[in-house]
């Protein structure tokens, strides 16, 4: 379990409060769950945090290679070889948002969405799943904070964006 002293490259926070909630009785899957959640939103160019619940009949996840210091790989690479998990009929939820492209500078655009099991003995980023009677609320955001760190490495790092840093690869 990390610390309060522990470090994170990047996180999306949000005090969770639905504004709205949908709840399906079909098999669903990560593509047609895109179609209904876009179907609800009230505009694109607001951000939409997510949270799904119910029981998977399939979830596909996979995570990123861990890096040491000096953290040389880009996401495209640490990704490339990640390992990925498979299980099958587990309670559990989906978090996550969703961003309007015009912020694809700052986060990916499109969904963004992470497992973690009933039992929180399993998790990872959502590749694909199959699931049915989910349940979907809908947070609705107005703004968006960034904290930046204040620390030498950051102030001096040059950040090679042709490198792949900020370009999305494979499902997300």
């Amino acid at each position: 379990m990390p610390t309060d002293k522990t470090l994170v490259p990047f996180t999306v926070v949000k005090f969770f409060q639905p504004d709205f909630v949908v709840e399906t009785g079909t098999v669903t899957d990560y593509p047609t769950l895109k179609k209904l959640a876009e179907k609800q939103v009230s505009s694109p160019n607001y951000i939409y945090a997510l949270k799904v619940t119910g029981t998977f009949t399939l979830i596909k996840c996979g995570s990123a290679e861990k890096q040491e210091l000096p953290y040389e790989k880009t996401l495209s690479e640490a990704i490339a070889n990640r390992p990925v998990f498979e299980w099958k009929n587990m309670e559990g939820t989906l978090v996550g948002f969703w961003f309007p492209d015009y912020v694809g500078g700052m986060n990916l655009p499109g969904f963004h969405l992470h497992f973690i099991s009933a039992d929180e003995t399993k998790a990872g980023h959502v590749l694909e799943f199959e699931a049915t009677n989910l349940k979907i609320e809908f947070d609705q955001s107005n703004s968006l904070e960034f904290d930046l760190p204040q620390t030498e490495a950051f102030k001096t790092k040059i950040f090679d964006l042709s490198q792949g840093y900020n370009k999305p690869a494979g499902p997300v």
